[in-house]
């Protein structure tokens, strides 16, 4: 017995626009679904290092520039003010954690303030390095 069908293939045209509207559909998908992870915008050249790990993204972020500057996040400290800011940021998040981003440039003595600031206020420090 022979089982016969009547559909045909029939060729045309590739229509592109629903390929296209796919394509844009993905794109936005992960645009929205991703995470972008945001540091203050204070330029520093960072000590180079072997090893490393990653960060998580809900770290603040403290920056001691070349010229001698604190930066908490965005905003501009004095030396003064340095303790309190953590004291604060450690009121705000118990298991607070911080990032050290120290100008290559930066006295030491410097680097070791801030540390011990943050370490008084139980707060877990990552010194920030880059790739060698």
């Amino acid at each position: 017995m022979k089982l016969s069908t009547s559909i045909s293939i029939v060729k045309g045209p590739l229509d592109v626009v629903p390929l296209v509207n796919v394509v844009f559909l993905l794109l936005l998908f992960f645009m929205l679904s991703s995470v972008y992870l945001t540091q203050p915008g204070v330029p520093v050249v960072l000590s180079e290092a072997i090893l490393g790990s990653a960060t998580s993204a809900n770290r603040r972020v403290i920056t001691l520039a070349a010229n001698g500057e604190v930066y908490f996040d965005d905003q501009k400290l004095a030396w003064e003010q340095v303790g309190e800011a953590l004291r604060r940021y450690n009121q705000e998040n118990p298991n607070a954690a911080l990032i050290l981003k120290a100008d290559v440039s930066v006295a030491h003595g410097s680097v070791m303030y801030v540390m011990r600031e943050a370490l008084m206020n139980h707060i877990e420090v990552v010194l920030a390095t880059q790739k060698e």
